[in-house]
């Protein structure tokens, strides 16, 4: 069974052209730009995950756990909802 990626979509505002959510269809996940947001958030990063992908001029400067690719199973946040 061939599996494709699903359709990327993009929304913007068309006053000024920020980058909006965009749902993604079959599923409860959100495509969210972190620069759409002008608050403060109540989460913080805490690990890096595809760092064998990052630019070559990028350095992680942290002393968050990095992970060539994804992290450990185990270390994964759950597909779960939280009620």
């Amino acid at each position: 069974m061939l599996r494709e990626p699903p359709i990327y979509r993009h929304s913007f505002c068309r006053v000024c052209g920020s980058s909006l959510p965009v749902a993604l269809d079959g599923t409860d996940f959100v495509v969210l730009h972190a620069g759409a947001l002008d608050g403060e958030l109540e989460t913080r990063p805490f690990r890096h995950i595809f760092v064998a992908q990052r630019a070559p001029w990028h350095t992680i400067t942290d002393d968050m756990p990095q992970f060539e690719e994804h992290d450990a199973a185990d270390k994964r946040l759950s597909r779960k909802r939280q009620r």
